[in-house]
């Protein structure tokens, strides 16, 4: 048995503080909704690859955080529809979903540090 990774701070984010379901979760993370349960409860342990997106939902959390006074507008800036030429009027979390978490944090991380157009 291995240790679980349920207190892991991306994990608990995800779904407390932002309110995302397991689904979505898994979705982010480009896992299935049992193996991302094995891993909490602790029955198998994340491989090296998904330890790594881990890492990657993790700094977008920190750039959100960075971004957003309160988990409330971190939560509606997820949700809200955006009128984008790139994004097709999505919502933020929907690039996430399709697994594009390394671009929503690059994107993010431009406009804390200044550096959009």
């Amino acid at each position: 048995m291995f240790a679980p990774i349920s207190h892991v701070p991306v994990v608990d984010t995800a779904r407390r503080v932002l309110r995302l379901t397991c689904t979505q979760v898994a979705s982010i993370l480009r896992v299935d909704e049992s193996r991302l349960m094995q891993w909490r409860l602790g029955l198998r342990a994340p491989s090296p690859v998904f330890l790594r997106r881990l890492e990657h939902q993790n700094e977008l959390f920190g750039e959100l955080r960075a971004t957003s006074r309160t988990n409330k507008a971190a939560r509606r800036w997820l949700l809200a529809r955006v009128r984008h030429s790139t994004t097709d009027d999505r919502r933020p979390l929907d690039p996430l979903l399709d697994g594009r978490i390394v671009r929503l944090t690059a994107a993010l991380h431009a406009v804390n540090t200044g550096m959009t157009a």
